[in-house]
């Protein structure tokens, strides 16, 4: 098994040098929205034949960028299309089952509106190729191409990160040359593979997983010989402090000036980053809990559409916070980043399937709505009385089918 790493090595370059990658990372984000506004006139095409004979020469002339770099902002922006027609397509898939079902209850899915406008690259950012755009050098180098052609600059990052890049059996792959502008410093982001081997059989335990707003992370030990320990990870702080941030959007926006929405592009990007944190240290508490452990984490797809709301005008305040909450929660970053941490503690994440897991009795496997009185924290099982934390029984239900799993796989 494989696992795909990301080294964030930090370039050590002098102003004339930064102004070399600013200029080329200029250049290649006019020719992306040169290539995106050529494909968007010419009927939205998915098609990198096309925009290669459309854009190419053109964007060689008129940027000055090299040949690989110019099948690069092709790629880019094929790839931007090719995702936007494949959500609009399932957004149209859903929006007509959903049509389609007489008994349906809750609001309809809304229609993907991506493909409306042309997509705009804004970010200061371009693609290496290994080999090609850049390569490696002794004494901690890197040599990148630019406008005026190639550049050596030197680099560090995390030691970790450093000796896999030198292993001679590390796959290196693309590259992508980043610009933190409130850092003002310039990053090569580099994506690797590495062999992580995680066997079925040599887990020591199985671990289930339920996520969910109050509790963003609720972890149960199914081996029965441990004591079954429960941890519970509370997002009572996390809430309170977007909500805060809420908070401050609402009142930009209703102030309206360009100086409040500056700040509320700040606001938004500290928001994004403050979630993120929170995601990749609840995966690293729950990695570091369970070493060589079979992790079972839900698949939530579609969720969103599955969740009643009550989007009408006459909706409460009470409802429309809850609707609110329920749209800014990160369904599948969680399990994304716990099954990118896991195989470096001799782990393994698998995707179990969510249906009724807060529902059905682990115990007699009854589910019904019933088992939880007015949807709150208490379990109560209607045919065996079986009770407990709701959140607890998701996460019991949840290792149980990694269990199965388990024994599937053995």
């Amino acid at each position: 098994m494989k696992g795909v790493r990301s080294a964030k090595l930090k370039l050590v370059c002098s102003p004339e040098q930064a102004a070399r990658l600013r200029g080329v990372t200029t250049a290649y984000r006019a020719a992306q929205n040169h290539c995106s506004q050529w494909a968007f006139t010419n009927g939205k095409t998915p098609s990198g034949i096309a925009i290669q004979k459309g854009c190419y020469t053109f964007i060689r002339a008129e940027y000055g960028l090299a040949s690989q770099l110019a099948c690069s902002v092709r790629d880019l922006v094929l790839a931007a299309y090719k995702t936007l027609w494949t959500t609009t397509k399932q957004s149209v898939a859903r929006l007509k089952t959903a049509q389609g079902q007489a008994n349906r209850k809750g609001r309809l899915p809304r229609l993907y509106r991506g493909l409306d406008t042309a997509p705009v690259f804004k970010a200061l950012t371009l693609e290496y190729h290994y080999g090609r755009d850049y390569s490696f050098k002794k004494d901690r180098q890197v040599s990148v191409m630019t406008l005026e052609g190639r550049m050596t600059l030197g680099y560090y990052g995390w030691n970790a990160h450093l000796e896999d890049l030198q292993h001679p059996d590390t796959d290196i792959g693309a590259a992508k040359l980043w610009y933190d502008k409130p850092k003002k410093q310039w990053y090569l982001l580099v994506a690797y593979t590495v062999d992580t081997v995680v066997k079925p059989r040599e887990l020591q335990q199985v671990v289930g997983v339920d996520v969910g707003q109050r509790y963003h992370a609720v972890t149960k030990v199914m081996d029965p010989s441990s004591d079954g320990a429960v941890t519970m990870f509370e997002g009572r702080t996390h809430r309170k402090k977007a909500d805060h941030y809420q908070h401050l959007r609402t009142k930009l926006q209703a102030k309206g000036t360009r100086s409040a929405t500056r700040r509320l592009v700040s606001v938004s990007v500290r928001e994004r980053r403050f979630t993120a944190d929170r995601n990749h240290v609840l995966a690293r508490m729950i990695i570091d809990s369970h070493p060589w452990a079979l992790i079972g984490m839900e698949k939530l797809a579609h969720i969103r559409e599955r969740v009643g709301r009550a989007s009408s005008k006459k909706a409460s305040v009470k409802q429309r916070r809850a609707n609110r909450v329920r749209s800014t929660w990160s369904y599948a970053a969680p399990r994304a980043m716990v099954a990118y941490k896991a195989p470096l503690a001799g782990s393994l994440v698998i995707a179990v399937d969510p249906k009724y897991t807060s529902q059905t009795c682990p115990r007699c496997a009854h589910a019904s709505r019933e088992n939880r009185p007015a949807g709150g924290e208490q379990f109560t099982c209607v045919t065996c009385g079986y009770q407990g934390h709701a959140d607890v029984v998701g996460a019991i239900n949840v290792g149980l089918r990694a269990w199965r799993w388990k024994e599937e796989q053995e």
